[in-house]
């Protein structure tokens, strides 16, 4: 039997196509995680208003829209600079997975960070979500500490069981940790 050759573009196609999953998810993971990272920036800035705009829309809603959160988060702010506490530093581990359900993206991020309480410094580890709703060219973020099959489907109207089981899973998985210890 004669050897058949190949053609070099055909060739290169096949590479294209094989890796092009990979490179996209890559894609998605590091826009999601660069885009939680400019939500804490402007956390630490105190900008509530890039704090909005970085905020899940479900979230936004709940809290009375737009300009609400951002009298809100203002309050809040002030309350932090009265008690002396600060967003000392922080980390975001890459997402690893990507979930798609009812035309959203779906990402959970952990964040490590280390706050400053008057006197004190309390590390915390906790995941946030981040939701897409153009297939990845912007993320919107929600706390997902108290996320619940009740409150996710309140928030989207849907519930959608192997989200929720991937992110109880994902928790456990990666909060092997003592947060919320206060050290002195």
């Amino acid at each position: 039997m004669k050897p058949t050759a190949v053609n070099p573009f055909a060739r290169f196609c096949v590479i294209v196509c094989c890796s092009a999953g990979t490179l996209f998810a890559d894609d998605l993971f590091e826009r999601a995680r660069s885009q939680a990272i400019d939500m804490t920036h402007a956390f630490q800035r105190h900008d509530a208003k890039a704090i909005v705009r970085y905020t899940a829309e479900p979230i936004v809603k709940r809290k009375g829209g737009a300009e609400a959160l951002e009298k809100l988060l203002t309050a809040e702010f002030a309350e932090m600079k009265k008690d002396n506490a600060k967003l000392l530093k922080f980390e975001f581990l890459r997402p690893d997975r990507v979930h798609t359900s009812h035309g959203h993206l779906f990402v959970l991020i952990e964040r490590k960070s280390s706050w400053q309480y008057d006197k004190q410094t309390m590390d915390l580890r906790y995941n946030l979500m981040g939701v897409s709703t153009d297939s990845g060219e912007t993320w919107r973020f929600l706390e997902v500490t108290s996320l619940d099959e009740n409150l996710f489907r309140l928030l989207f109207g849907f519930v959608d069981q192997a989200l929720l089981s991937e992110l109880y899973q994902y928790t456990s998985e990666r909060n092997k940790c003592a947060g919320g210890q206060l050290k002195k």
